[in-house]
């Protein structure tokens, strides 16, 4: 087994003592975790081969070594699709400064931030970055809504291109986006019908994690034309 241990719930709303489990000799990686509930004592392997918690902790730490933050014990969950450890980064006081999800399969992909909104944002622009295919459909902090272009502007910052607008099914809220979010924002304008996802409860200047402009959806190139 891996060092350290912590109290998870499950589903079923009982509890479980967790660990990750490594294989013989094999100090860095993990082919797994354990789940032994505190009841009964029964265990259950769950196969997840992958970087283990100390290692995710030291990459997590070494993001903002300057701060000289500590690690605790992560868990493992299903983030965005992909196995995940999350955890909290303290300073000496004890303090939660931070949050962290570092992916179990390659621990160099780190999303900080403090709080878990901030951190999971940075996680999925991590993974995206890697070519990682991100499945929104499993991520329960996402809301998905669809609706016409009312305004649309863009504002260069640092160089980054952000592109603000209001969708007419949605008057509460500004969503904004950088361009690396999709290729389609540059194209968009009033009228469009669009499909977006952001952060669940998210209120006022919203940040966009998914966009698709379903007016140009079925483009084709005619190909036969010279």
């Amino acid at each position: 087994a891996t060092e350290g241990t912590s109290l998870v719930y499950g589903t079923d709303g009982k509890a479980y003592w967790y660990t990750g489990i490594t294989s013989a000799g094999g100090d860095e990686s993990t082919i797994g975790f354990m789940l032994v509930d505190t009841r009964t004592k029964e265990a259950k392997l769950y196969k997840q081969p992958g970087a283990t918690e100390t290692a995710a902790m030291t990459s997590a730490e070494g993001k903002v070594q300057e701060k000289n933050y500590q690690a605790t014990f992560p868990v493992m969950y299903n983030i965005l699709g992909k196995p995940t450890y999350v955890m909290s980064l303290k300073d000496k006081a004890g303090l939660v400064k931070m949050v962290s999800f570092v992916s179990v399969e390659d621990y160099s992909v780190l999303g900080l931030g403090e709080n878990k909104e901030e951190a999971l944002r940075n996680y999925r622009e991590a993974l995206a970055s890697k070519g990682n295919s991100i499945k929104l459909e499993n991520d329960e902090t996402q809301q998905t809504i669809e609706g016409t272009i009312t305004r649309i502007n863009q504002d260069v910052q640092s160089g980054n291109t952000f592109y603000y607008l209001t969708i007419d099914t949605d008057t509460s809220r500004i969503f904004n986006a950088m361009s690396k979010v999709s290729s389609e924002l540059p194209l968009t304008q009033v009228g469009d019908k669009v499909k977006l996802s952001y952060q669940k409860e998210a209120k006022g200047l919203v940040d966009i994690n998914e966009f698709d402009n379903l007016n140009i959806l079925n483009v084709e190139v005619d190909t036969t034309k010279q």
